[in-house]
């Protein structure tokens, strides 16, 4: 596999960069109809430090339309608040991939930025990460990278 030179340490939440390279869909099995939008070999250059801390977009209320596999994609990449989130089934095997609810609403998680390993029914106050498409889980889904979670709430 290829490999990326590391950012340096000016590139931080919320500072403005210029992104450029070539923009793919790129599906994991080949079999599903989903695909995650991607950017082939892109070059990343500073512009200028954050003047605030990013707010994410509270997704609680619009979760049927982050979920949906008509919806959904135009919010991939995009830092998100959930609120009343319940553990579904539990990250495990090689990938830390697991699911998620609320209401009747189920998304995956995965552990790209942070590993959640609670136990099925956890409930969570808030979880904040970005949101993406799993392209390559047997299921595809859409899902949330988390970046932080804050244990409590109202389990749906």
């Amino acid at each position: 596999g290829s490999s990326s030179p590391a950012l340096g340490p000016e590139f931080v939440p919320g500072a403005v960069v210029n992104v450029s390279g070539n923009v793919t869909e790129y599906n994991g099995d080949m079999m599903g109809t989903g695909s995650l939008t991607e950017i082939i070999s892109p070059t990343v250059t500073f512009v200028s430090a954050p003047t605030s801390t990013p707010t994410p977009l509270n997704g609680t209320a619009m979760i049927g339309t982050l979920a949906d596999s008509t919806t959904g994609e135009p919010f991939e990449g995009t830092m998100i608040e959930l609120d009343n989130v319940k553990v579904t089934q539990q990250a495990m095997g090689s990938f830390y991939v697991g699911r998620m609810q609320i209401g009747s609403t189920t998304f995956g998680f995965d552990d790209d930025i942070l590993r959640t390993m609670d136990p099925v029914d956890t409930c969570y106050l808030k979880v904040v990460g970005i949101w993406t498409y799993l392209s390559f889980a047997s299921d595809e889904i859409f899902a949330i990278l988390p970046i932080s979670v804050t244990p409590g709430g109202t389990c749906p």
